[in-house]
């Protein structure tokens, strides 16, 4: 593979995407916003940094290009803010119509799924109950129509470098820290989690793969949070579990068959393994 460009590549999948193929002495050229701060100190001297405002000047040619780059607004998921659209809409469509014949890999969420109490596959509804997930379809459907595309919809992924204010974060700081996991209710709460090492593999066989269309990013095996807990207090030694208050929150579950069979996806780190390794890096 000669080159490739990741839009987005200072954010967390994109930055270990970036270290993958350079890695593999493929040369990187990168698109962000601004911040650079996590990009400077792994980039060689090669490789070029395109502000976003100058997509459309880019002339390179490149064999694949990551469109990673997303705007989540924690915490508060119906949001009316610009940027769900600008990022998470308008870029899409911007790199379809700049790279029309590029391999292209974009990295979407399956909140753009109906959320439900049964197992989520691709084929499941379209729909959301969040500006984010409509967002995320909305930059979907510029690129279903892209000849060379392939969707990733992407469930919980975790690792290092991820978002300090998310859950797994907050559960490994506060152990180290004090000793002590809180977990909100009984914990039963289930979600399907992804070790950041496997998100990239993933990212890999689409990159090289002839498929179009959408695929789950998911390990296809939901844990509760309680389960989460005991598994760090397994890693930590001297670790206490606390509940407090209540979790309202619906668990999800996903099947992850078509990835498996389509793209010989089968993801290699349990949460044991992930959680280890993130807490020992």
């Amino acid at each position: 593979m000669g080159k490739v460009l990741i839009i987005g590549a200072n954010g967390f999948l994109a930055k270990h995407l970036v270290i993958a193929y350079l890695n593999k002495s493929v040369q990187v050229d990168c698109v962000v916003h601004n911040n650079t701060s996590n990009l400077t100190d792994i980039l060689p001297k090669e490789s070029k940094i395109f502000n976003i405002d100058k997509l459309e000047t880019i002339k390179d040619f490149y064999d694949v290009i990551f469109l990673t780059a997303s705007y989540i607004p924690y915490h508060n998921m119906d949001k009316a803010d610009i940027k769900l659209v600008e990022t998470n809409m308008l870029l899409p469509y911007r790199i379809a119509n700049k790279f029309p014949f590029t391999r292209i890999v974009y990295t979407s969420s399956v909140s753009v799924h109906v959320p439900t109490s049964h197992t989520i596959n691709e084929n499941s509804p379209i729909g959301t109950k969040n500006l984010y997930g409509l967002s995320k379809f909305g930059g979907e459907i510029f690129l279903k129509f892209h000849p060379n595309a392939i969707i990733l919809r992407f469930s919980s992924l975790y690792g290092k470098g991820m978002t300090e204010k998310t859950f797994i974060p907050q559960l490994i700081r506060t152990a180290k820290e004090f000793g002590i996991v809180n977990i909100y209710g009984k914990g039963n709460r289930q979600q399907d989690y992804l070790y950041i090492k496997d998100a990239v593999q993933l990212c890999l066989m689409a990159a090289t793969s002839d498929k179009t269309g959408a695929y789950l990013g998911v390990y296809g095996k939901s844990i509760s949070n309680l389960d989460v807990a005991n598994t760090i207090a397994d890693i930590l030694p001297n670790i206490i579990i606390q509940h407090k208050g209540e979790d309202a929150s619906p668990s999800a579950f996903y099947n992850n068959k078509k990835a498996q069979e389509q793209l010989s996806f089968t993801p290699q780190w349990s949460i044991h393994n992930g959680l280890k390794d993130m807490i020992n890096e």
